[in-house]
Parts: structure tokens; C-alpha cells; sequence
């Protein structure tokens, strides 16, 4: 029996922001020699941002970390900093966090460190601008809070605003003329006096605002993300196949521990075939990864807070198979012909540019008018299939089609 291909990550992942634009704003970057990083990917430089480089005099505020990387993709690297210093905490402190803290008037710069490589960015306490003239009253219809989604992720803080609307129909921002902010659960998320909620739990609240003897409302969801970086006490990884075509994702494989005070304990990885275990003691166990169509692999665990990657390979009987080509319907359509030599499954792993139609025939007859992504149609020994796929031209702009999947040998 083949044994699974098995590769470890030690990376703090942060998921999403690959391949975004440079942050806007001010900011200064280190860069020096190139870092390769433990997922691969070679760090080019660190910038601190976002906006501009004022911080309002006893005011709070968060500084974000931006890795810019060999291959020109960008990401938010903001949790995974390693160390925040500031220059002149007597002006103004950064936690380990990065969150600031603005306590007198004066100038300092904030340092962090990611990998080796160091990024730093120059700031400048003032006076708080004074209030501007309080909004009218006289022809108040309603209040209402935005903007933005009603989801907040957890250990965040967002600035919750307000708006008034005018019977001339005018719309104004009321934000700094609430006279007062409530949460309807402070242990899920508490709002300050000017209306910045911090998320402290996954739960719901509902969040009111009172201006002029008017009150608004806005329901609001505390959430925490999957993919955010994993802490000590957790490992986080990818379940994945090499394939011809490439790397494909494998969701719904079963990752077990084994050994250690959490033995026995098993989650399921989802979509993207991400994996989360939390609440560990210890390292020094081993993960046992397995799912239909692979073999078994078993990964040794050393450290904590790490990223892992498991790359599993077909079972003996199974192969990894392709199906590419240009498709235009209703004129063209490719196919794979097979003939299983034992009872199996068809199951496609990757699909690069969906097609219209993907029908399974056995023996000329229809089996299955669409087959899914990652879904198990059981085949039987000595029954001669087809996968048909036909593209469309109107909907889709590339006529090729690209697929990976699983079959019996055959």
C-alpha cells in the first residue's frame, strides 16, 4: 500500500485577502532580501496602513499589517504580528494587538515585526477637532444605523453609525449627536458611548441608538471566522489532492487525533477542505486523515498554533482521472469513456470553468443528468460509462473545460 504524501505548513494563515490591492493610505514598508515563508510563498515586504496618520487625542486605534509577497499577492498579515512596539509610549502606546493608544500631544512611530522582516510607520497625536454644529431637529421623520453588513467578526471593533432622515427628504450623519448607545447583550458585544462595538462572542445583538427623542435599531451577528489564525492552544490545516491538473481541495474528510489528552477527538473539513481543532493541551500526537477514494494518511503533530497541509493519494484501484477540452453547445462536447473492473464511485474533485452539462450514461443509458462537485455516483463492475460534457458559449467566455475526478480502475 502507498503511503500519503504528508507536508507540514508552520504558517499563521490569513484567508481572503491574497491577491488584494496595495492599502491605501500613508504608510512605510521594510523590505530587504527576499523571506521565504513556511507556506511557500516568499514575503517581499511588510507595510503598516490603513488611512492617514492622525490619531485623535485619548482615542483608540487599530493598525493593520499588509504582507506583500514575491508574486505581487497581498495579504492582511494584521494577526499574525509578532511584535508592536511604539517609539514613545509616553505619547502614545500599542498593545500586542496593535491597537493604539493616543494619551498626549507629539510624534511617534509604531513598529512591527512578521517573519524577520520589520515595517514602521510614523504617526502624530493631536487635539481633537472640535464638534461641529449639532444637527437640527425641526423636521426629524426617523433615525436609522448602517452602514455596511449586520456581521461583525469576533474580537473586532467597528464604528456603528447613524443617520437622520428630513421630511425635505435630506439625509444626515447624526453619529456624533447620538445621545446615547445601548447593546442589548454587553457579554456578546458592549458598544461605547460613541457607538464603536467591539465583538466579544458569537451571538446576536440588537444595538440602539437615541437622537432627538427618536430610537433605532439594528440587528447585528457576532461571528467567528473559520479561517482566522490559529492560537496556541489550536491546529489549523488543508486536506488536499495532487492531481494532474494541479492541487484540488478535498472537503469532507474525517481528521482524527490520535493520542495525547484529546485522543479519539474528530472534525470534518469543509468547504476548501479546512480543518480547525481547538482546546488542545499538548502537542506530540499524530492526525489521521481519511476519506472515501484515498488512502490513509497520519500526519505527526509537534507543535501547536501551526497551519498543516495533508496531501492524501488515490487508494490502490482508484485513479485520478481528467476530462479537458473546448466545448461550445450544442455542437461539441468531450467525453471519457470507462469500463470499471470492480464496484466504485465517480466522483469530480476540480472543475476549471463549469460546464453547462455534466451526464453520466452506463451502457448507453442515463444515469445521472448532472454530475456535482465532490458528489459519489456508486458504479457497478463491467458497465461501460461515459462522462458527456457539453460547455456553453454564451455563458461562459473560455470554451475549455477542465476536470478532475475520481473512478475505479478500469
Amino acid at each position: 500500500m502507498r503511503a500519503g504524501c504528508l507536508v507540514l505548513v508552520s504558517a499563521l494563515l490569513v484567508v481572503g485577502c491574497s491577491g488584494a490591492k496595495t492599502p491605501a493610505g500613508p504608510s512605510s514598508a521594510a523590505s530587504g532580501s527576499a523571506t521565504p515563508t513556511p507556506t511557500g510563498r516568499t514575503l517581499a515586504s511588510l507595510a503598516l496602513c490603513c488611512g492617514n496618520d492622525q490619531v485623535a487625542l485619548d482615542t483608540q486605534r487599530q493598525i493593520e499589517a499588509r504582507a506583500t509577497y514575491a508574486d505581487g499577492s497581498v495579504t492582511d498579515v494584521t494577526a499574525a504580528v509578532t511584535s508592536w512596539t511604539s517609539t514613545a509610549p509616553s505619547i502614545a502606546t500599542i498593545s500586542n494587538t496593535g491597537v493604539v493608544t493616543a494619551r498626549a500631544d507629539g510624534d511617534f512611530q509604531v513598529t512591527a515585526s512578521y517573519l524577520g522582516v520589520q515595517a514602521a510607520w510614523t504617526l502624530h497625536v493631536r487635539p481633537p477637532v472640535a464638534p461641529a454644529a449639532a444637527p437640527p431637529t425641526q423636521g426629524l421623520v426617523r433615525i436609522w444605523l448602517c452602514c455596511g453588513s449586520n456581521q461583525i467578526d469576533m474580537n473586532t471593533q467597528r464604528q456603528i453609525e447613524a443617520r437622520a432622515t428630513y421630511a425635505d427628504g435630506s439625509i444626515k450623519d447624526i453619529t456624533g449627536a447620538v445621545t446615547s448607545w445601548a447593546s442589548s447583550n454587553p457579554s456578546i458585544a458592549p458598544i461605547s458611548k460613541s457607538g464603536v462595538l467591539t465583538g466579544f462572542a458569537p451571538g446576536a445583538v440588537d444595538i440602539s441608538a437615541t437622537f432627538a427623542g427618536f430610537r433605532a435599531t439594528w440587528d447585528l451577528h457576532v461571528f467567528q471566522s473559520v479561517f482566522r489564525p490559529p492560537a496556541l492552544d489550536t491546529l489549523t490545516g488543508y486536506v488536499r489532492e495532487q492531481t494532474a491538473l494541479g492541487i484540488v481541495e478535498v472537503p469532507d474528510a474525517d481528521v482524527e487525533v490520535v493520542g495525547g489528552t484529546a485522543n479519539g477527538r474528530v472534525v470534518r473539513a469543509i468547504s476548501g477542505g479546512f480543518f480547525r481543532i481547538e482546546g488542545l493541551e499538548a502537542a506530540r500526537f499524530e492526525l489521521a486523515v481519511s476519506r472515501r477514494g484515498y488512502e490513509r494518511a497520519r500526519l505527526p503533530v509537534g507543535e501547536l498554533g501551526r497551519e498543516v497541509e495533508v496531501v492524501l493519494t488515490p487508494s490502490p484501484g482508484v485513479l485520478s482521472d481528467v476530462l479537458q477540452g473546448e466545448v461550445c453547445w450544442p455542437t461539441r462536447t468531450i467525453t471519457r469513456t470507462f469500463t470499471p473492473a470492480t464496484t466504485g464511485f465517480l466522483r469530480i474533485t476540480g472543475a476549471r470553468y463549469q460546464s453547462a452539462i455534466r451526464a453520466l450514461y452506463g451502457d448507453d443509458v442515463l444515469v445521472s443528468s448532472h454530475v456535482f462537485n465532490n458528489q459519489d455516483i456508486e458504479l457497478r463492475a463491467g458497465v461501460k460509462y461515459e462522462l458527456r460534457v457539453t460547455g456553453s458559449c454564451d455563458y461562459n467566455p473560455s470554451p475549455t473545460v477542465a476536470l478532475t475526478f475520481l473512478r475505479p480502475a478500469g
